[in-house]
């Protein structure tokens, strides 16, 4: 077996050389020619290819036997693209397009695109599964299930075992984002006004994503297969915080503001941005995102590929933290 990772300078690039290298599978990283050095775990050999240029994907996949999709172009607040649902599908679409048709040519028999809940979109209510209607909200989304489609597609002509996982928010070290935030604000004693937050969310240690994805291209059951990849259980954001809080060796730090309060706080944070013309602190969507519920069921997964999530929440959140301190983030 060799193995190619796209985007394999990333937050989970990185895991998925990291595991394969204490797997001893043969392992390529492909990069963009735009990136710089780096060392890579488990010293793989790199190949730098675009996923926009078709002809330079050749070498890359050239003697790979399975393909992990990881490279994207990822969701940001406030694109400053002016046409960014052309960019998404761009890159998200066709550039996945692109890989896969030189994955089939070069004789690839196993493919994993990595892609997100939020293809899905982004309702409160319900436990949501593979079975549910996509209502994907924002480009991002909407280019994540394009390119599901492309893969099932063209893995129908090309012959290869093609399979799609699903993650929510993804935390561990190396993570950024909005668990950086909370790791930053948990180090500065900040108290965060999440006592009186109950809401449930799915979340996933980035541990339990690569375990997934390496049973799903191991499983004769996957081929043309989307799974939601989960922990055993949805967290609170006030259970994740705290978490974070325990494992830097403090009490949990943490304000009882009712929940009607917040929201409020948030109506005019989307007031002042319409005033001022610029992102505020907190708006409706940061609150959506903190209080709340947004739950998947990853029973697919476990019914017909095995998968049983590996790491507990004490235990990601103890790796993460011991990363944030050991690499200098705090």
């Amino acid at each position: 077996m060799q193995y190619l990772v796209t985007g394999a300078d990333g937050f989970l690039g990185r895991h998925f050389l990291a595991t394969l290298a204490d797997r001893r599978i043969s392992t390529r990283a492909m990069l963009q020619r735009s990136v710089g050095k780096v060392q890579l775990p488990g010293d793989p050999e790199i190949v730098r290819a675009e996923l926009l240029e078709p002809d330079s994907l050749n070498s890359a996949v050239a003697g790979a036997t399975h393909v992990v999709h990881l490279a994207a172009r990822v969701h940001v607040m406030n694109d400053p693209s002016p046409d960014p649902e052309r960019d998404y599908f761009q890159v998200n679409v066709e550039g996945t397009r692109s890989l896969l048709t030189a994955a089939g040519k070069a004789g690839v028999t196993h493919f994993l695109l990595m892609s997100t809940v939020k293809a899905m979109g982004e309702e409160e209510v319900g436990m949501f599964d593979e079975s549910s209607a996509p209502h994907p909200m924002t480009p991002y989304g909407r280019s994540k299930l394009a390119a599901e489609q492309v893969v099932f597609e063209l893995a129908r002509d090309c012959g290869i075992h093609a399979s799609v996982t699903r993650l929510p928010m993804v935390y561990g070290p190396g993570a950024k984002g909005n668990v950086l935030r909370l790791l930053d604000a948990a180090r500065r004693g900040r108290r965060l006004p999440l006592g009186a937050i109950e809401n449930r969310r799915s979340m996933v240690y980035v541990g339990n994503v690569v375990d997934a994805a390496l049973e799903v291209l191991a499983s004769p059951n996957s081929a043309g297969q989307v799974y939601l990849v989960c922990d055993e259980r949805p967290y609170s954001t006030r259970e994740f915080y705290s978490a974070i809080c325990r494992a830097m060796g403090k009490e949990p730090l943490l304000r009882n503001v009712p929940l009607w309060a917040i929201k409020l706080m948030g109506r005019c944070g989307d007031l002042a941005e319409l005033i001022l013309r610029r992102q505020m602190p907190v708006n409706s969507g940061v609150v959506q995102r903190i209080a709340g519920d947004l739950c998947f069921s990853a029973r697919k997964i476990t019914g017909q590929v095995g998968f049983v999530p590996r790491f507990t929440l004490a235990e990601g959140v103890e790796a993460m933290v011991r990363w944030y301190e050991r690499t200098g983030q705090a």
